[in-house]
């Protein structure tokens, strides 16, 4: 066992108290992890590997072969979401658990693309196609991931189509459901609420939000990892700089939006499910959730005549497509760019006749009474 305070840098214990102990390295930029046995032999195979790099004759591959087979999906999940650093780490949580379950002490190369798609189906039962999909996306990551550490050679998902997800038009905001909104939520609880219409912040980003990342000053906020896996900056403008500037959490608290204890952030959770959603019922609004806010955002940006190339680095869209679906919303204002040429265009001088009538017009009376 490590000494008192001595702390096992690159080896841990998991599932914890189980005995079982594992190495986690990074090597040429790749994470990888490896089951070793109990913590003597993790400290020592660590030493060792570490020694190996340093004398550049590392070969993880040749420690993943000795183990591929060995090595259970759930066990697998259990070091992944140790070391995960995830934005969305609920959702993750969730679907690997799901999976940790359904193929418990089920070695990775032996899932089939036929008992997935028997999982799916099931699942298609009382949930939305995209919903599926994300929990068909979080299987096939992992299954990824497991093949990038040398632990499973196959994967089943080259076999298995994502299910077609109906397109729809986004549902967002109008003015006056804002206002229906601003009345009926705790007043504590609606600058979040505007914070996310003026920034288009999504839900983790926004509650996970440090007062380290925030440069009043520049006007502007940096995201550290975004849901795309990079760095972005996302302007601040003056009603999100005035709801900064009115809150006191910065003398206080690491967190821009911090809960009652300054070290922990709100949970975005609990304000959801306990205020933003009754509110939400109370003003009479359908199909409104909280990434409608940031839905509202885009679309608002597109109404006001902002080009969809601005509109996807301000919402850190990593394709064009995926910003594209805010594209209707321009609709109106190109119906109203149209419609001007319904005005009467003024008749020019040299088509007037003296007496001010077009020219022409006597004449043409004159033939058609002829005729």
């Amino acid at each position: 066992m490590a000494r008192k305070g001595e702390k096992n840098k690159g080896v841990f214990e998991r599932p914890k108290d189980s005995g079982i102990w594992w190495v986690r390295l990074t090597h040429e930029g790749r994470e990888h992890r490896f089951k070793v046995g109990n913590i003597s032999k993790a400290k020592a195979f660590y030493r060792k590997a570490k020694v190996e790099q340093k004398e550049k004759r590392f070969q993880p591959e040749k420690y993943h072969a000795e183990k591929k087979k060995k090595i259970y999906l759930d066990e697998y999940i259990e070091s992944y979401l140790y070391t995960c650093t995830n934005i969305a780490i609920r959702d993750t949580r969730r679907y690997a658990t799901f999976w940790a379950k359904t193929f418990s002490r089920r070695s990775i190369e032996s899932i089939t693309a036929l008992e997935i798609e028997k999982v799916r189906t099931s699942l298609m039962k009382d949930k939305a196609p995209a919903t599926v999909n994300r929990y068909m996306g979080s299987l096939r990551h992992l299954i990824f991931l497991a093949m990038r550490d040398g632990l499973a050679t196959k994967n089943p998902f080259t076999q298995i189509k994502m299910l077609e997800e109906p397109g729809g038009r986004v549902r967002y905001l109008t003015e006056g459901e804002e206002m229906r909104l601003k009345e009926v939520i705790r007043p504590d609880h609606w600058p979040l609420v505007a914070f996310a219409l003026n920034t288009g912040l999504r839900q983790a980003e926004q509650f996970n939000l440090r007062w380290d990342n925030v440069d009043v000053d520049q006007k502007v906020i940096t995201i550290p990892r975004s849901k795309s896996g990079e760095t972005r900056h996302v302007q601040l403008n003056d009603e999100a700089l005035s709801i900064l500037r009115g809150l006191s959490s910065w003398m206080t608290s690491p967190w821009v939006f911090p809960s009652q204890n300054p070290s922990t952030h709100l949970d975005s959770h609990h304000v959801y499910g306990r205020s933003y959603l009754p509110a939400v019922r109370r003003a009479g609004l359908v199909g409104v959730n909280w990434h409608t806010l940031r839905h509202t955002f885009a679309s608002r940006l597109v109404m006001a005549g902002v080009d969809l190339r601005t509109v996807q680095e301000l919402m850190g869209h990593k394709t064009i497509a995926m910003t594209m679906r805010y594209a209707h919303t321009s609709d109106k204002h190109r119906l109203d760019a149209v419609n001007r040429l319904n005005k009467k265009k003024p008749i020019s001088p040299e088509l007037k006749s003296p007496t001010g009538t077009k020219a022409g017009t006597n004449k043409e009376a004159s033939f058609t009474k002829t005729t």
